[in-house]
Parts: C-alpha cells; structure tokens; sequence
C-alpha cells in the first residue's frame, strides 16, 4: 500500500488506520506520519516538482494519492504534471488500483484554480482500476491543515466572517474517511467515481458554530460578508504576523460549491457518516494538551484560583503513571468560567471518570502549599458569618442537586 502526502491532515489519520488494520505501508511525502511509530512503514521522500518518482512500484497493489502542491498557480499546474506521471507507472502493474483524492470544488468552471485543476486530474483518471474520491468538507481529529487554520481563527475571535449569506457545505468526519478508504480498498466492485459526505447540506455558519461550541467550548458569531471583502481581510491577515492566514483558493473555493448527492456511494461503501455535532464533539483523545486544559480546568474548580503549572504537571503525570491517557468529557464553557463544574460535578459516591479525576485532583491540591491553607487551616470568623456561609453553601447545594448529572 503507498499514501502519497502521509505526512498531511487527512494522510495522518489514514496511514494510522491502515497500520492499525495489518497493511504494509509505503509512504511518499515531503513530512512523515507522526501518528504512526516510524518502524511501521516506509518512508520515501517526495516532491511533486521532482523530475522522476522517488521509488518502484513493483511491491504496491494500491496507490492512495494524496499529495497536492498548492503554493501557487505553477505548483496547481504540477499537479496535473506529476498525477498523470504516477499513474502512468502505476499502469505498468496489472491490476495495480489508483485511488485519486479529488475534491468537492472540483468543476471544469470552478471558481478557483485548485477546483478547476482538481477536475482535470479527474479526467485523467479513466482505467479500469481508476478511482476518484470526492469528499466533502473535512473536519474533526487534529487541529492540522486547513482544519487546523479554521480552528485557530475560532478561536482568536468572538466575531467570524462568513462568505455569503446562505453558504451550505457537506461535512464529513476526517475518520469516517478514513474508513470510507478501507472499504473502497478492500472491496472488489468499486464505482470510478465516490462522493462521500453527510447527504443533507449544511449552513457553513452553522458548522463553524458547533466547532467552535463542542470543540473549543466557546460561542462565536457569524457575519456575512461579500466575497470580495473576504479575500481583503484575507490579504490583510497574511500581512500583520500572528495573525491565522486562510489561503485564497480556500475563499473562492466555499463560493462555488455544488450539493453532492452522496446517497449511491455511502450505500455501496456500507458507511454512515457520523452525526455533526457527536463529530465536533470528538476531540482527540491521546493529547497532551487536552489533560493539561483538563488539569488546570479542575485544578481552579477546587481550589478556586489558577493552579500553577507545576501543580498542573503533577495531575498530568499522575493521569500518566495511572494509566489514563485520554480527558475526560467536561462542559463546554467550563474553560472560561470552571465553576461550572459546580453543575456538571457527579453525585457523592458516583463512580464515574470524573468523580475519579475530581478526587485525584483534590489529592494533588491539598498536598500544595495553596491547598493546605484552603483544606486545613481555620481562619477565625464571627460565629453569625460562618453560619450565614454554611446556610449559603446548603441553599445552593439544593438548588443545584435536580440539575447535576448523575455519573455512572
């Protein structure tokens, strides 16, 4: 099995996959597949502008191409070029399957180049062992690629421009497609042609939304604009550093989508693309940086201020030392404001992952310094005031015990 572009958002995820189901795996690309452990697989470098290809095909029976240039118009261009080179060596092997990854976008009157050179690739694709894939918007996994740009605009700005007003798009999980490549690998009726994403359109605006609800756990506005003043606002991010750049193919690319119908393909593949809010919902669950946000999450809930990073590395490293790789589902906004975990706290005597996690962070945080003054020293109080406190503290505790979340 050969990936080209291995090293890339989509190609991450399914060389991960295709290790993980038995498959001996080459992989061509300008970057290695950081999900996968290196003794897993080949690894050839490739440039799409190189003169020949970096390797023989003679041990492959299935090419997954992924790889795209889309520097400028002379690197779209390339495309074209070094795609019909690789499948004209890949027709030298009999019964060798091409499985070009094409596009939504991709139109003969696209407005955008990558588009309209993504359709002319397709034409290229006419063998009998010829495949085109067309998927609809990705997203979901890791915050890389064009998903990854997206997030961090989500995240920098409470106000996001939207081309249009009604752009509508087709979601589609980057793991269920993956999962649409396993099958299409692994089937022998395969279709030229497979359009795969959710059957029904959504609005854009409502997409980012969600992403922004369920996976950054912040709300955003959405604001229509014209297309012009997109692609200035997006000259002008590429101009003031740090600042997320969203390449113009990108813009041009939203205003010119055309709805799929995805019916006949999902059905021949046997695949249900996911729900789109259970997709946005669905972090990814090995990361490091999602246990340190958990940890400093829980660590201010219990001890009412910003835990420092030492103490937030200890919570981590215990998680560690326990076991426990992946974090735990908590509220949305919870980052923002962690008292409202208040709510979303489980019952006394609850054993779920959060009542664990709960009672391992306040293990950490009375063993601090900040901690043993909260948990154990007793500062003097007037006897009505502390009475007051304990009346304040019961009240709240029975308004709040309906709406707390039993944990099992």
């Amino acid at each position: 099995m050969l990936v080209t572009g291995g090293g890339g958002y989509i190609g991450n995820a399914l060389c991960k996959r295709l290790v993980e189901e038995g498959h001996q795996l080459t992989v061509w690309g300008r970057s290695r597949p950081g999900a996968v452990a290196q003794a897993a697989y080949s690894f050839v470098s490739y440039d799409l502008n190189a003169p020949q290809l970096p390797g023989s095909l003679s041990d492959i029976d299935v090419i997954i191409h992924l790889a795209h240039a889309m520097d400028d118009r002379e690197c779209l261009k390339r495309n074209e070029t070094a795609t019909e080179a690789l499948r004209d060596a890949a027709r030298a092997f009999d019964g060798l399957v091409f499985v070009y990854v094409s596009s939504q976008s991709a139109r003969i009157d696209a407005p955008s180049p990558y588009g309209r050179i993504k359709w002319r690739i397709e034409q290229l694709m006419d063998g009998a062992n010829e495949v085109v894939v067309r998927p609809g918007f990705i997203y979901g996994g890791a915050g890389k690629g064009a998903f990854g740009m997206l997030l961090q605009v989500l995240n920098k700005s409470p106000v996001i421009p939207v081309i249009g007003w009604n752009t509508q798009v087709q979601p589609l999980h980057r793991d269920d497609l993956t999962q649409a490549f396993i099958q299409i690998v692994e089937t022998n009726h395969r279709q030229r042609l497979y359009s795969i994403a959710m059957v029904e359109t959504v609005a854009f605006s409502l997409l980012l939304k969600n992403l922004a609800r369920h996976r950054l756990g912040r709300r955003v506005l959405t604001l229509p604009v014209p297309v012009s003043l997109a692609l200035a606002g997006a000259a002008l991010c590429r101009m003031i550093p740090g600042l997320p750049t969203v390449p113009r193919d990108r813009i041009l690319g939203l205003t010119g989508i055309v709805a799929m119908d995805t019916t006949a393909s999902l059905e021949n593949l046997g695949l249900v693309p996911r729900d789109l809010i259970a997709g946005c919902r669905d972090r990814p669950r090995s990361s490091r940086r999602a246990l340190i946000n958990e940890g400093r999450i829980l660590l201010h809930y219990i001890g009412g201020e910003q835990p420092s990073t030492q103490l937030v590395r200890r919570y981590v490293r215990a998680l560690q030392a326990l076991g426990l790789s992946s974090p735990v589902s908590l509220p949305p906004m919870s980052g923002r404001w962690p008292m409202i975990m208040r709510v979303h706290e489980p019952l006394p005597g609850t054993a779920s992952p959060l009542a664990r996690r709960l009672e391992l962070a306040v293990s950490i945080a009375e063993a601090s310094p900040g901690g043993a003054r909260l948990f154990a020293a007793y500062a003097p109080a007037l006897r009505v005031v502390a009475m007051a406190r304990l009346l304040l503290t019961l009240g709240v505790e029975l308004i709040l015990m309906p709406v707390r979340k039993w944990r099992r």
